[in-house]
């Protein structure tokens, strides 16, 4: 089997992780990092490319030392260094570099100081107060990581669904691509849009279970087996992803999906009460649903009961769908941290089909961002009006994205601020505020007249960074009586609002924002995973402001400021 390049990447990047813990210099693990991305999208395989004769050292990034340790992992499957600072560092101490707070530095003083060497160990030293004994950890630190440490355990041993997609829809296209096999769908947790998959599981319709092994076995992408029952293949990727793939006779795939996607708690729910001696076998899950006479609900609706009860009552909806949003009105440029011009990102935009879009760069409080000053406002608008001018067909609205401060204040002026045609508020900083303090903080951004949604509210980062302390029914409130909406973030990383916090805005008829928050024109593609989660929590395409055409939508952003 031919090593692919993810697998070579991905060790080069586990291998940077133990070279900081061990205090190797940064320069030197930065390089590995580097090359690690390199490779990871490298267009040609790198097997391939020493077959051929030519130097690893062709790749950009790709030294003598690191083509040392690409050419042995090639030749015989292993890693020399990797494999020799495996053994000196302990495992767990790389788990620790995924709590938001601790660097290499900081997880080697805890290592030294505290003997900690994995996450049960700096839990128990969190509860026992011992952080602080250590050099360099303050009481505002200890809080700051346990707080992570609760988000982080949430998700541990999960990937973000992002993450997984890639791999899913290859297998797709692998094992769909064999006679044998008439369908393959991606299950479970994947299937309801979780953001974050434990293991992807593939339900697959097919008699031939050794055409499914070998095509399996050969996958690029193919890193070993792992335990399986006797109707799964059961396997790891080059990525340490779980998959498990159930075959199915054609005549059974139906019910085998239905079971597979689950939830458990949904399933239980489903059939309670019913008297089912067998099992109807179905091709379809719409064939198995009507065998049993329920309702076949959305796969996003179906990790709990509360869907299938609000379904039984009210009747099935029709939920929102990527084709409904007609503009995005949250996005960065080369103004401050994006990477693509006003007019490239319209120009994207307006090839996915879109009818309007909004330029909202960040404001001087975001230093790390090149947040905009005021005197360079001027000059941004210009820019803005000058790509609207150069791109037909899109309308493209001039917006900021201005921080909240620390007491709720605006970062930007309000005579800039009224020029605009999109104002969002949003929280960067000083995440650590109590509840009272941060609900106050946003409550009175929302009380201003001129601001019009809150982009990414809760400030969660999934499996990295919990949400802030928001009081909801205050902030629900506010909403209601101020005209403030708020924004479904599409950042894979963010997804936010939660699921429960969209069904709850749409209980109440306060419209939700689904953005990409895109830095890069390829960002603007993840639409559809803030599709999934507005899904997840029961929107129409009626509760979400910017599936209006777009005097519609304009007409609604500035209710607030009329209202006034």
């Amino acid at each position: 089997m031919q090593i692919s390049n993810a697998n070579l990447a991905y060790t080069l990047f586990r291998l940077a992780n133990l070279m900081e813990i061990s205090g190797e210099p940064g320069a030197k693990v930065q390089a590995y990092r580097t090359a690690a991305q390199q490779i990871l999208e490298y267009p040609e395989k790198l097997a391939n490319l020493t077959l051929t004769g030519r130097a690893l050292t062709t790749i950009k990034g790709v030294g003598e030392s690191i083509a040392s340790q690409l050419q042995a992992m090639l030749t015989d499957g292993h890693m020399p260094r990797y494999e020799e600072l495996k053994a000196e560092v302990p495992e767990g101490l790389i788990e620790l570099l995924s709590i938001r707070g601790l660097g290499a530095a900081k997880v080697r003083t805890l290592h030294t100081a505290l003997g900690i060497a994995g996450i049960d160990d700096l839990r128990e030293a969190l509860e026992a107060g011992r952080l602080r004994e250590a050099k360099g950890f303050t009481p505002r630190t200890e809080d700051r990581i346990r707080r992570s440490l609760y988000e982080f355990s949430a998700h541990r041993g999960r990937t973000l669904r992002a993450l997984v997609e890639p791999t899913a829809m290859a297998l797709v296209e692998l094992l769909e691509a064999l006679p044998g096999v008439t369908r393959a769908v991606p299950a479970g947790s994947y299937r309801r849009g979780l953001e974050t998959v434990g293991t992807l599981d593939m339900v697959v319709a097919s008699d031939s279970r050794e055409e499914v092994h070998r095509a399996l076995v050969a996958w690029d992408f193919f890193f070993g087996w792992s335990d399986g029952q006797p109707d799964t293949m059961a396997f790891l990727t080059d990525s340490d992803l779980h998959v498990a793939v159930h075959l199915v006779p054609p005549g059974a795939f139906g019910t085998e999906l239905h079971r597979r996607t689950g939830s458990a708690e949904y399933l239980a729910a489903l059939t309670e009460g019913l008297d089912v001696l067998e099992e109807p076998l179905a091709e379809s899950e719409e064939q198995y649903c009507a065998a049993l006479a329920i309702p076949c609900l959305p796969p996003e609706l179906r990790s709990g009961v509360e869907s299938l009860n609000e379904v039984r009552i009210s009747g099935m909806p029709e939920l929102i769908v990527v084709g409904d949003i007609r503009g995005d009105l949250h996005m960065h440029t080369t103004h401050t941290d994006g990477r693509n011009t006003v007019e490239e990102m319209a120009r994207f935009c307006r090839e996915r089909g879109l009818e309007y879009l909004a330029i909202t760069d960040h404001t001087r409080n975001v230093r790390v961002a090149g947040g905009l000053f005021p005197e360079e406002i001027p000059g941004y608008l210009e820019a803005i009006e000058l790509a609207n001018q150069r791109v037909p067909g899109i309308t493209i609205l001039k917006g900021l994205e201005v921080d909240i401060l620390a007491d709720g204040s605006m970062d930007m002026p309000d005579e800039i601020m009224a020029q605009l045609d999109v104002v969002i508020g949003a929280i960067h900083s000083h995440f650590d505020q109590d509840s009272e303090a941060v609900t106050r903080r946003v409550l009175t951004a929302m009380e201003h007249p001129l601001v019009q949604f809150i982009a990414h509210p809760s400030g969660r980062l999934v499996g990295s960074r919990s949400p802030l302390l928001l009081d909801f029914d205050r902030l629900y409130s506010a909403a209601e009586r101020t005209g403030t909406m708020f924004e479904l973030n599409a950042n894979p990383e963010r997804l936010d609002l939660h699921d429960q916090h969209c069904r709850r805005a749409r209980q109440l008829n306060i419209p939700v924002v689904i953005n990409t928050d895109a830095h890069a024109v390829q960002q603007l593609d993840n639409l559809g995973k803030g599709i999934s989660q507005a899904r997840r929590g029961m929107l129409a395409a009626t509760d979400v402001l910017n599936t209006r055409p777009l005097p519609a939508m304009l007409e609604l952003l500035q209710r607030k400021r009329n209202q006034q």
